[in-house]
């Protein structure tokens, strides 16, 4: 049997790398540099917004004359809110279709609620109308 050498130092596979090529000091001053750069940018502007601010306050309002004057364009407009507005539709049809209420009074038209109509439609059936002529019709037929 072979004898093992027993000082052998293992070698690196990757002897390419080595703990040199990275230089942890420069890593660490270049984040520090950067976060107190971006920490003055911030206070800066911070102080920027509060003198604007400020000299817009002393500064005299003159308001536009076009802002004075708030017409509305002629519709279709856009709709701000659809979904309540839809929901608001939708309510108002519902208690249109659920109620009844006097049309001609004087003439004993009303209006009732369609739940109600579909049941007298099913206990009396549909009526059936005669057919109006028009007017080319009723030529044509007599021609023949």
């Amino acid at each position: 049997m072979a004898k093992k050498p027993e000082n052998i130092q293992p070698t690196n596979p990757n002897p390419d790398w080595q703990d040199k090529d990275i230089n942890i000091p420069w890593i660490v001053i270049t984040i520090a540099i950067v976060l107190v750069t971006t920490a003055l940018t911030f206070v800066a502007m911070k102080i920027m917004m509060k003198v604007y601010k400020e000299q817009d306050a002393k500064r005299e309002q003159v308001v536009s004359p076009l802002a004075r004057e708030r017409t509305l364009p002629p519709g279709p407009r856009l709709q701000v809110f659809p979904r309540d507005e839809l929901a608001e539709h939708r309510e108002a049809e519902r208690e249109r279709l659920s109620h009844y209420q006097w049309i001609d009074p004087d003439a004993g038209l009303a209006k009732i609620p369609i739940d109600r109509a579909v049941e007298i439609v099913v206990e009396s059936g549909v009526p059936v109308f005669e057919p109006v002529p028009v007017a080319g019709e009723e030529s044509a037929e007599s021609s023949e």
